[in-house]
């Protein structure tokens, strides 16, 4: 499991998107193919979501109580508005090639669209 402010920096990254597309969270979350964590509920033919029932232990109620910090706005974005990340432990995908990177949290690279 990812350390804190990795955890905290993924909740942005959520956040962050949920805002630039002006759709709800749990829409960003279950966007087919955008994250790992999501991707093992879904069905492989039409990206359906299958029944999922999220388990009931301490990382899972420390991921709920990080979620609403970021939420609810208690916690500052010090990812600077990343709406992207990838692992430290593959190659630099290519869509990263063109982002701005704000920083390194846990094992991730954050990204975000390059201002112009």
């Amino acid at each position: 499991m990812e350390p804190n402010d990795g955890l905290f920096a993924i909740a942005f990254v959520v956040k962050n998107r949920a805002e630039t597309q002006h759709k709800p969270i749990c829409k960003v979350v279950w966007q087919s193919r955008q994250f790992s964590w999501t991707n093992h509920a879904l069905d492989g033919n039409n990206h359906l979501l299958k029944s999922y029932l999220p388990p009931n232990n301490n990382q899972w109620l420390q991921c709920k109580l990080i979620a609403n910090m970021v939420i609810s706005g208690e916690i500052h974005d010090f990812t600077h508005g990343a709406t992207h990340y990838y692992a430290d432990y593959i190659r630099k995908p290519v869509w990263a090639k063109h982002m701005q990177e704000t920083g390194k949290w846990g094992s991730h690279h954050f990204l975000k669209q390059y201002l112009t």
